[in-house]
């Protein structure tokens, strides 16, 4: 059995942190059999006895940049702060490894030095911590004989989120050079989609990208939904929950879809658990008799399986952009067997929940016809759980071992 030293990069390590959920769960499992210690951001951390060791590295990143300014003294506030950034940084200002980048690059140089690490992970966004590694073995500062592995969780300088759709060309040409330095430089990239991996290719004329998907954790669902099995759902009035990002761009689509259910002789409760902004929803919310919708704060992990066990049905609501992206949430949902309304583009989420029969999928076009939406779900076959162990974090975790045994660097 393998027994490699790691060093893992994750700005955020949280088991709730949906940005930190996917290397938290990793390392987990990376640690089984192997020696592994972490960087990251995230304090107070105490719930991961498996890990090695810790190394904290404050973040220095503006705490008001991460909020929408409420008042005048807020918003004085978040443009001074947007101002520094923009003053002292190259390429995104939204980018928050930059601010400790200095630092963190040092502890990575002193812990390498001293404990000769087989592997150093790097997971991004931030993107800027990926360049560390890279940049250390160029000026050879640290043997070329540690494997550099860099996670994309996210896409970098073709994406929109992280300000690249902001900035202007001189700082977009600063991220598109920093991500070719590193991609180039990386014994292995993941990626957690087909369309990103396919982007990396098509842009670099590599073969080092793996797809490297989300996952989650099936003990951890079993634990929450456990004490729940025999639970019998309410027929007569139906709970329908959606937990997560509310996008911008998905209002329109649930108001139709309420236009929709308000043609129905049944009663339907909406239990929505998001930290976005519902303005246009709460416009509407009381509109329909026959139609209750209850909008809430995040809840905990736990909590929201239940939620999502004792429901009749999850709505899932994307973005065309997210068509193909297969989110850690997505798998939990299938996990729990709550069947899925899927209103969005056809995609591989759409294909994923067709085939498996985990639900139905409607373009958001067809809302405006009179079809029973609920009675589609009346004819799904048998849900396929057995497809979900490829994307479990133990699974994954082999994956990963599995490019580290058959490197040359490490024979």
């Amino acid at each position: 059995m393998s027994n490699y030293k790691l060093l893992i990069l994750s700005y955020s390590f949280s088991n709730t942190e949906i940005a930190s959920k996917r290397w938290t769960n990793l390392a987990h499992e990376l640690a089984e059999n192997n020696l592994v210690d972490v960087i990251t951001s995230t304090r107070n951390i105490n719930t991961f006895n498996k890990i090695n060791k810790f190394f904290f590295v404050k973040s220095r990143y503006p705490e008001i940049l991460d909020k929408r300014p409420k008042n005048l003294i807020e918003k004085i506030q978040y443009k001074y702060a947007l101002i520094k950034q923009v003053l002292f940084y190259k390429g995104s200002y939204y980018d928050k490894g930059k601010n400790n980048y200095s630092k963190l690059r040092t502890l990575v140089l002193d812990l390498q030095l001293q404990n000769n690490y087989d592997v150093i992970i790097t997971t991004g966004a931030p993107f800027s911590w990926l360049k560390i590694v890279p940049d250390l073995i160029f000026n050879k500062l640290i043997s070329d004989d540690v494997l550099i592995f860099s996670d994309l969780r996210d896409p970098w300088s073709w994406g929109i989120g992280y300000g690249m759709n902001s900035i202007n060309k001189k700082r977009k040409k600063f991220e598109m050079d920093t991500e070719s330095f590193v991609v180039n430089s990386s014994d292995k990239v993941f990626v957690p989609s087909e369309l990103m991996k396919s982007n990396i290719e098509k842009n670099y004329n590599i073969k080092c990208c793996s797809l490297l998907p989300h996952g989650f954790d099936k003990q951890k669902i079993n634990n929450s939904i456990g004490k729940l099995k025999g639970f019998i759902k309410n027929n007569e009035l139906i709970k329908i929950i959606y937990g997560g990002t509310w996008y911008q761009d998905i209002d329109s689509v649930f108001l139709t879809l309420l236009r929709h259910f308000s043609f129905y002789n049944i009663s339907f409760e909406f239990n929505i658990y998001s930290n976005s902004n519902f303005n246009k929803v709460l416009e509407c919310k009381d509109s329909y008799s026959n139609i209750k919708v209850n909008i809430n704060s995040y809840i905990a992990e736990n909590l929201l399986f239940e939620n999502i066990y004792k429901s009749n049905f999850y709505i899932l609501i994307l973005p065309k952009t997210y068509s193909n992206f297969l989110s850690a949430k997505f798998f939990e949902i299938c996990y729990i067997g709550t069947p899925i309304i899927f209103i969005g583009k056809q995609g591989l989420v759409s294909e994923f929940i067709t085939e498996n029969n985990f639900g139905i999928h409607i373009e958001e076009d067809d809302l405006n016809n009179k079809e029973n939406i609920i009675s589609k779900l009346d004819f799904i076959g048998n849900q396929n759980r057995d497809v979900l162990n490829n994307y479990t974090f133990k699974n994954l975790s082999q994956m990963i071992l599995h490019d580290i045994n058959y490197s040359s660097k490490l024979q």
